[in-house]
């Protein structure tokens, strides 16, 4: 998955979903605060107020 961040699935696709969800545990917590860590840090700077301005200005600058 792009910028590993997740776990992604087939929309409909109810049976992968839920084996995926039993299979979660204690293990996996690591895992799950890494890919929790690196979304946020993508949030902030790719949805951050000055980056949003930036783009903007940029934007509506080659119009």
């Amino acid at each position: 998955m792009e910028n590993d961040l997740g776990w992604a699935f087939t929309y409909g696709d109810a049976a992968n979903a839920s084996l995926f969800l039993n299979s979660l545990s204690i293990a996996h917590l690591k895992e799950i605060q890494q890919k929790g860590t690196k979304g946020r840090k993508l949030v902030e700077e790719k949805y951050s107020k000055e980056y949003v301005l930036t783009m903007l200005n940029t934007y509506v600058a080659s119009w």
